[in-house]
């Protein structure tokens, strides 16, 4: 029981770590399109 816990925090932990920079780049690219409609709209 116990060492299915662990197991699980552990796949949590490393779906986390494997997500966040994929998540930081889709803000990043959102971020960047925003930028450029702006620009363009200021045009």
């Amino acid at each position: 029981m116990i060492l299915l816990l662990i197991l699980v925090l552990f796949l949590v932990l490393f779906f986390v770590l494997f997500f966040i920079p994929f998540l930081l780049l889709f803000f990043i690219l959102f971020f960047v399109l925003v930028l450029v409609l702006f620009v363009f709209v200021r045009l």
